[in-house]
């Protein structure tokens, strides 16, 4: 199955959660970073899921995760480490959710709906 949307919402979505979505960067040499770049993209498609359920209702992609609670999500998960994913919603009508190895900023991986891609980054 190919990783590319076309319809992006609903094609990254349906991908995203049956297949995982192609990613892009440096792979990790660590065992434990790449289970918990793994883990933490398992937990991100309960949000992902969750924001297209939103737009589909809304029309667009909420100012903030927490606009998901409790219409489309218990609560907001967190990372395996116990951080909060970071949600930058854009103006072109898309999102980027990140997270973030080790609470290092320049260490981490986003998911760009747009583009339905994981992108990691200094693994």
């Amino acid at each position: 199955m190919a990783n590319r949307c076309v319809v992006p919402l609903l094609c990254c979505t349906i991908v995203f959660a049956a297949v995982g979505c192609a990613g892009v960067g440096p792979q990790p040499t660590d065992p434990l970073i790449t289970e918990q770049i793994a883990a933490n993209q398992e937990l991100a498609v309960d949000i992902i899921n969750a924001l297209a359920e939103y737009h589909e209702s809304a029309g667009s992609f909420p100012g903030d995760l927490e606009d998901l609670v409790p219409a489309y999500l218990s609560a907001v998960p967190e990372t395996v480490t116990g951080e909060s994913f970071a949600y930058y919603p854009d103006d072109l009508g898309s999102y980027s959710l990140c997270f973030y190895l080790g609470g290092h900023l320049d260490r981490g991986c986003c998911f760009h709906q747009g583009v339905c891609l994981w992108e990691c980054s200094n693994p």
